[in-house]
């Protein structure tokens, strides 16, 4: 399975298994991510879409193959060193949203600017701006607990948008939202990608992949 395009973002030869002795979830999997453009990930539950884009996102490490960043293999570097490429360029909207649940609405938005040593006021309204975007500014001082599922998913999308990355990972970034709501999110993803940004996204939503300027479906 291949794209042959270039990107800033690739993995080659990908290959990956949970354990010495578990199922391979991965095999051989070669994709160069566009750079403007929304690539799409879809295939039945299981066949490593998740798996995919936590290995394209530093987060896991292939075990076989490689993840190219900026023309470099990144997948021997040090953790700290992924961790930092992470933090400078990427940006990912993880299936639950992942919010924490013991911080308002704003401070995990603002989040991604803790970790990044920028000033919370350099980017306050830019945080306000992203949720009002998508509908959330009235939950501000809310707790994640306090909103509901595809609100918390909005949020997530705010806060892996706060710092303008090069590259945008979604995990069904739309799963738990009504169609206009995912038509919000599809149109604010479809704009990153017109600015440059490489967007991949696994999705179950059919008609949203053949909305996307490159399709891969794994098995």
């Amino acid at each position: 399975m291949s794209s042959s395009s270039q990107g800033v973002l690739q993995v080659r030869e990908l290959g990956f298994a949970y354990s010495s002795r578990g199922s391979t979830v991965l095999s051989g999997v070669s994709i160069d991510f566009e750079a403007g453009a929304i690539t799409a990930l879809t295939g039945p539950s299981g066949c490593g879409k998740s798996t995919l884009l936590y290995i394209a996102g530093l987060m896991l490490r292939p075990t076989e193959g490689a993840v190219l960043f900026q023309g470099t293999d990144v997948s021997a570097l040090r953790d700290s060193d992924r961790s930092q490429i992470r933090r400078n360029n990427m940006g990912f909207v993880f299936q639950d949203a992942l919010l924490d649940p013991s911080r308002t609405v704003l401070d995990n938005v603002l989040e991604p600017a803790v970790f990044a040593g920028v000033p919370r006021r350099h980017l306050s309204g830019r945080a306000h701006d992203l949720l009002e975007a998508f509908g959330v500014s009235h939950r501000a001082s809310h707790r994640p607990g306090q909103i509901s599922g595809g609100q918390a998913q909005r949020v997530a999308l705010c806060r892996a948008l706060l710092l303008e990355p090069t590259v945008i990972l979604g995990d069904e970034p739309t799963g738990n939202l009504d169609a206009d709501s995912t038509e919000v999110v599809w149109e604010t993803l479809d704009s990153a990608a017109n600015q440059g940004a490489t967007v991949i996204i696994a999705t179950h939503n059919a008609r949203l992949a053949t909305r996307a300027h490159a399709h891969i479906a794994l098995s």
